[in-house]
């Protein structure tokens, strides 16, 4: 191989590496960006929430797990399972909708599977340590938040639009 052949396999070798190396650091600049734009809006869902008045809600409560929790007026629950509800809006039911179940086991992966999940956060709810998801629902393809925690054996999740989140939180309480 002649001396000319060398340098051009080195170039060329040379320029697909700093491809490589900066496409790289493109797509991770990118997904941080993502990121960054996701944590924008929620912090601009929190100031919305605070303008929602909830004192109209209707209640959703679960004997069996002894738990309520209030959602939108207008809203219906769609379906009232064993482990828990999905309630939607009834302007748009596959689109908006609240739910909340009960589960045996750590739900964290099956949650995972089905959604786009973009962000996980350590999460304190009612005195539980909990892990905050958020991403795109899988269901509505709509951004979501979800809460999930543990209170004795049982793994509780609350599925809920971004804008209604920490509205609908400050709504859940354990009756038993």
């Amino acid at each position: 191989m002649s001396r000319k052949n060398k340098n051009f396999g080195f170039v060329a070798l040379w320029i697909l590496i700093s491809i490589l190396v900066l496409g790289s650091i493109g797509y991770y600049g990118y997904q941080k960006y993502k990121i960054s734009k996701k944590v924008d809006a929620g912090q601009n869902n929190a100031l919305q929430q605070s303008q929602i008045d909830a004192s109209t809600w209707k209640t959703y409560r679960n004997e069996e797990y002894g738990f309520e929790v209030k959602y939108p007026d207008g809203w219906q629950i769609v379906n009232n399972l064993e482990n828990g509800a999905n309630i939607a809006d009834t302007s748009d039911l596959n689109r908006r909708r609240v739910s909340i179940f009960v589960y045996e086991e750590d739900p964290n992966m099956s949650i995972k599977d089905v959604n786009n999940i973009t962000l996980v956060s350590d999460y304190q709810f009612l005195g539980f340590n909990a892990k905050k998801l958020d991403g795109e629902s899988g269901v509505t393809g709509r951004a979501v938040s979800i809460l999930v925690f543990q209170r004795d054996s049982n793994f509780y999740t609350i599925h809920s639009p971004p804008d209604l989140f920490d509205q609908i939180l400050s709504t859940f309480k354990f009756i038993k």
